[in-house]
């Protein structure tokens, strides 16, 4: 792989762990939005918000990934998929109250991920 190639790849990741995180925000607050049966209008807002902002980094991190050679949307979306449920589970704090196993096959999952985009 190229330095031009690991570059953008390398910017597509940061820039993906950010949509990762507006997404995983998302989720959380839309966990809330039904509480004791309430439906609570600030929850939907701070999702919808989340939602926006996630999906605005993606579209413009697909340019990077494209420079980078990941072309499949396959790639691309397993990719973003990976970042957001990384980023819920440190952002909600129970990957550290997984097992160990669970812990270790999270991380060999998102290994696994990287080994296809260095490899396609």
């Amino acid at each position: 792989m190229s330095f031009y190639k690991i570059k953008f790849l390398l910017l597509s990741i940061f820039l993906m762990s950010m949509a990762g995180l507006a997404d995983a925000k998302g989720f959380l607050h839309a966990s809330k939005v039904w509480q004791n049966g309430d439906f609570i209008l600030r929850e939907v807002l701070n999702t919808a918000g989340s939602f926006v902002c996630s999906v605005s980094i993606y579209i413009f991190t697909l340019r990077y990934l494209e420079k980078a050679g990941i072309v499949a949307t396959e790639l691309q979306v397993i990719f973003w998929f990976t970042m957001t449920v990384v980023s819920v589970s440190l952002m909600s704090g129970r990957f550290f109250q997984w097992q160990p196993l669970e812990q270790i096959v999270a991380l060999l999952v998102v290994i696994g991920i990287g080994f296809l985009m260095v490899r396609t």
